[in-house]
C-alpha cells in the first residue's frame, strides 16, 4: 500500500456524523431545560407562610375549653408552636387513632402543621386547642396570639359559643333522617 492509498483510505472512512459533532452543545441545552423545569415546578428557595384566620371559637360553660380555628395558608409551609390567651393555659392537642383498636383520642403536641397552600380546620372530633384555668363565658371574644415557627404572630378575637353553636359552623351537615313511628 502506498502513502497515496493510505490517504484514499482514510478519506472513505464514515464522518463522525451530525448527532456525534451536536452531542455536547444538545447536553448543555438539555442540562439548561432540566434547570427551567425546575424552576417552574418548584422554584429556588422556599415561599414565606402567609396564614390567615378565618374563624376563632371557643367552647363555653366548661374548663377545660376547646379552641377551634380555621387557618388558611396561601403561602409556604410553617407550624403553629403556640397560642396565648390571657388567664389561660392552651396546649396543642392532635386527633390520634390507635390502629390496632380503632379508638381516637387528643395528644398533646409541641406544634401543629400548617402545609403550605392548605386549609387547617381545628374542629370538634379533630386537632384542636385545650384552654385550662378558665371558663369561658357565651357571647364573649377571648384574644388569642398566635406563634408560629416561621411566620409573625397573630392576635385574633376568638367568639365564645356553645358547642353545638360551633358544631353548626364549623362540622359538615347532619343528614336527616326521618324517625318511623
Amino acid at each position: 500500500m502506498t502513502i497515496e492509498s493510505e490517504t484514499t483510505a482514510e478519506r472513505e472512512q464514515p464522518s463522525a456524523g451530525p448527532l456525534r459533532r451536536w452531542a455536547p452543545a444538545l447536553l448543555v441545552l438539555g442540562g439548561i431545560a432540566l434547570v427551567v423545569v425546575m424552576a417552574i415546578v418548584r422554584p429556588f428557595g422556599s415561599q414565606p407562610p402567609d396564614v390567615s384566620v378565618q374563624g376563632a371559637y371557643v367552647g363555653s360553660g366548661v374548663d377545660p375549653a376547646g379552641g377551634y380555628l380555621v387557618l388558611v395558608n396561601d403561602g409556604g409551609g410553617d407550624d403553629l408552636v403556640g397560642v396565648d390567651v390571657p388567664g389561660a393555659t392552651v396546649t396543642l392537642q392532635r386527633r390520634v387513632v390507635d390502629p390496632t383498636t380503632g379508638v381516637s383520642e387528643l395528644s398533646e403536641r409541641e406544634s401543629l402543621r400548617l402545609p403550605g397552600y392548605e386549609t387547617v380546620r381545628l374542629q370538634p372530633g379533630g386537632d384542636q386547642l385545650l384552654l385550662t384555668g378558665l371558663t369561658p363565658v357565651a357571647g364573649t371574644t377571648l384574644s388569642m396570639q398566635l406563634r408560629f415557627r416561621v411566620g409573625e404572630p397573630i392576635t385574633v378575637d376568638a367568639e365564645v359559643l356553645t358547642y353545638d353553636e360551633i358544631g353548626v359552623l364549623l362540622l359538615p351537615p347532619r343528614l336527616d333522617v326521618p324517625t318511623v313511628p
